[in-house]
């Protein structure tokens, strides 16, 4: 379960950092923003509906938990910069956890529902 947690936490935190990493002169950083947020959201749906389909619900769902707080704090780490409060670093902790598990429930539970009916 730890690669697991750990391959989905450092794939979603480099889609958050992506745009640090790349060359992108991106004039709108609200935009930007944006974007990565939901391609951040669209990862976790996806992976964790692949997840619901494969293994049973309580350890995805755990996983998924884990995966949310690694992320989130992953990102705390990315985005503090000097002159940043920890009031700023602190907040951007629950909302991307909150961006990868909300998506990741959704995904997680419509993937436990096709799996239960392709066993039926």
């Amino acid at each position: 379960m730890v690669s697991s947690v750990l391959l989905r936490s450092v794939v979603l935190a480099l889609v958050f950092a992506l745009p640090r990493l790349l060359p992108v002169g991106a004039e709108d950083g609200l935009g930007l923003g944006l974007a990565v947020f939901t391609v951040l959201a669209a990862v976790s749906l996806v992976w964790a509906f692949l997840d619901g389909r494969r293994a049973g619900l309580t350890a995805v769902a755990v996983r998924w938990a884990v995966v949310a707080v690694v992320v989130g704090l992953a990102t705390s780490v990315l985005v503090a910069v000097p002159g940043a409060g920890w009031s700023d670093v602190a907040a951007v902790t629950p909302v991307v956890a909150a961006l990868v598990a909300v998506p990741a429930a959704v995904g997680l539970l419509v993937g436990a529902l096709v799996r239960r009916m392709r066993v039926r």
